[in-house]
């Protein structure tokens, strides 16, 4: 059994087991269902490993969709030794995340929320949302280009903070703000691979920096 660790922060990564025609429906519906699993795949194992770099302080939970059997699961799991495997709850995404968030604090002072789809999210940025944290807010956001964000962050429960929210639309954030309890972070606007333009961008970025 791995050692618990003196961890005071627990990061949440929310990953959709990887089969073909189960992710990234709205890209594959462009690029195929195989060149979309094989983004997701890479994705993930991307973010991982920026996490991989965060000192032992950070716990790091790969929520996945199935059981932690799946052979990308096993893989990830032996590829990032610090990974601790939990199943996603029932529900909708809201359910998914408020249970996620339930258990983690029942360990940890904050729990950070991402998941896979952003490629230029970083360790740098959950350091300066576990600063935000340790300077008073309650909450902290790193919003997304489409109106939802790619990060939350939070140091407790709020009644109906998951409640209400019309997922996947451009009033994500704008509704988790209204719902937050004040004071909160919100940090640079970043962006996801939803769509085609999106996926045109992000192999721009990789040809520039190649």
């Amino acid at each position: 059994m791995r050692s618990p660790g003196p961890y005071r922060v627990t990061v949440q990564v929310f990953a959709r087991y990887p089969r073909p025609g189960e992710v990234k429906s709205r890209l594959a519906a462009d690029i195929g269902d195989e060149a979309a699993c094989a983004l997701h795949v890479s994705l993930t194992e991307a973010w991982l490993a920026q996490l991989s770099t965060l000192p032992t302080r950070f716990q790091i939970e790969l929520w996945g969709t199935e059981s932690a059997s799946g052979e990308h699961y096993q893989r990830w799991l032996a590829q990032f030794p610090r990974l601790r495997f939990r199943r996603q709850a029932e529900g909708d995404l809201g359910e998914k995340l408020h249970k996620a968030l339930v258990r983690g604090l029942q360990h940890t002072a904050k729990v950070i929320q991402t998941g896979t789809d952003c490629p230029v999210l970083n360790a740098s940025h959950v350091y300066d949302i576990d600063r935000a944290l340790d300077m008073g807010a309650n909450s902290a956001f790193l919003p997304a280009e489409d109106g939802g964000y790619v990060l939350s962050a939070y140091r407790g429960l709020l009644p109906g903070q998951f409640e209400n929210i019309d997922w996947g639309t451009d009033t994500v954030l704008t509704t988790s703000l209204e719902q937050t309890q004040t004071p909160y972070f919100v940090g640079p606007e970043l962006w996801d691979i939803d769509y085609l333009s999106d996926f045109q961008r992000w192999q721009t970025l990789q040809n520039t920096a190649s």
